[in-house]
Parts: structure tokens; C-alpha cells; sequence
């Protein structure tokens, strides 16, 4: 069962173990937690919702409100239902395996809607198209669309998305530099991003580029705090 709050956010911070999503602060569906981690010593320093799938979709549904769609969440056969004759702009349907016969024809119907351009769909499930157990023709449908497997990062694309939140902050960091973070620190993508955050703002300081002895300095400096 999700916690949900409409508490403010600190000025300064965010709930503990909560994320924000549709304007509330939730905890995952799993409620499940990350620790986030000093990537120099492996001490804990904060705990974040280990968001899944569901979550996901949650937003999507949630971002796409806020834009001005009429959009939708469905988890079951019910609210399914009332989506049919909905003039939903968006669609998000969560364990497409979980709907039974009967809801299996309604998001036949809704995939054919899709078909012709009418509305956005996204759906997620246990396993590829192609592995679900679902009626023959709604799983041609869903294979017909844009499929996406769920994963952890390989060590290849958290180098990828360390270079691009770097970009985005208005830095090049080059690839040995972000492999010597992958080597010295925890391997956890939120670790990660914490002392990258922390190597672009002593970059600014003591207004040096990015180099790998700038980013051995920010972890010595990291232990020696501990």
C-alpha cells in the first residue's frame, strides 16, 4: 500500500523516503528504499524510494494531466472499464498479464484505438510481448508497438548517463574520469550523481576542469570528513 502525504517539501529538502509524483510526496509501490551512499567510504547519507515500473507509470500519467490530457492509471479489469468510453488523450495499463479474458477484450479495443492515433498507450507486463499470456491478437497489438526492457545499468551506460547529467550541468566529463569514479567509489547510479554534484561544485571553486586527480582530491576530501 503506497504512503501518500500533500505536505509541503522542506525549502531545503524533500520527505524522507518519499518522491514526488502528481503533486503529492508517495513512497514507491514496493515500498522499497535506495541508500544513497558517500562513494569514498560507502557510509549511508540519505534514503530514496527505489522506484519500479508501476511508479513509472504513475508519473507518466501524472505529467501527462498536467500538460492539459485527459489521461489515465489503470492497475485492474475495473477501471479499464471505465476507460472505454473515456475521450482519454493517454492511456498508462499496468500488468497487462493480470487482466483476465474480459479485460482483454477492452484493451483490444483500446489498442485498436491506439492503432489509429486516437490515443497514447502505455502499457507494461511480466515479460515481452511475445512471453505474455494473453490473448493471440491483443499480443500481436502490444508487439506491434515501441517495447522497452526494463534493466539495471551496465557499467557502459552509467558512464553514458554520469557524461550526460555532467552535460546538462554545463561540463564535459570525459569517459576515464567517470570510469575512475565506476573504480573508486560505490558502483550505484544515486552514489554516483552525489559525487558528481560534489566534483562540479569544487571544479567551480577552486576553478580547475575535471580532471581524474581533481575527482581523487574530492574523494580524499570525502574520507577525510568521515
Amino acid at each position: 500500500m503506497e504512503t501518500t502525504t500533500t505536505a509541503p517539501a522542506p525549502p531545503l529538502g524533500f520527505p524522507e523516503n518519499l518522491m514526488p509524483i502528481g503533486g503529492a510526496w508517495i513512497s514507491s509501490s514496493n515500498n522499497a528504499n535506495l541508500t544513497v551512499a558517500n562513494p569514498a567510504t560507502g557510509e549511508p547519507i540519505a534514503e530514496v524510494p527505489s522506484a519500479t515500473v508501476h511508479d513509472g507509470l504513475a508519473a507518466v500519467d501524472a505529467a501527462a494531466t498536467a500538460k492539459g490530457e485527459v489521461s489515465a492509471y489503470v492497475a485492474d479489469k475495473a477501471a479499464l472499464a471505465e476507460c472505454l468510453s473515456s475521450p482519454l488523450g493517454w492511456l498508462a495499463v499496468d500488468d497487462v498479464q493480470m487482466l483476465g479474458a474480459e479485460g482483454e477484450v477492452m484493451l483490444f479495443s483500446l489498442l485498436n484505438r491506439a492503432a489509429q492515433g486516437d490515443l497514447c498507450l502505455l502499457l507494461s507486463g511480466s515479460n515481452a510481448p511475445a512471453g505474455l499470456e494473453v490473448r493471440a491478437d491483443v499480443r500481436t497489438r502490444i508487439g506491434a508497438g515501441l517495447v522497452f526492457h526494463v534493466q539495471p545499468l551496465s557499467d557502459d551506460d552509467k558512464v553514458v548517463a554520469l557524461r550526460g547529467r555532467a552535460n546538462e550541468r554545463g561540463f564535459d566529463l570525459s569517459r576515464d574520469v567517470a570510469e575512475y569514479l565506476l573504480r573508486h567509489g560505490r558502483r550505484d547510479l544515486p552514489s554516483l550523481m552525489v559525487v558528481l554534484d560534489a566534483l562540479d561544485r569544487y571544479s567551480l571553486e577552486v576553478k580547475r576542469p575535471v580532471t581524474i586527480p581533481l575527482a581523487r582530491e574530492v574523494l580524499q576530501a570525502a574520507r577525510g570528513e568521515q
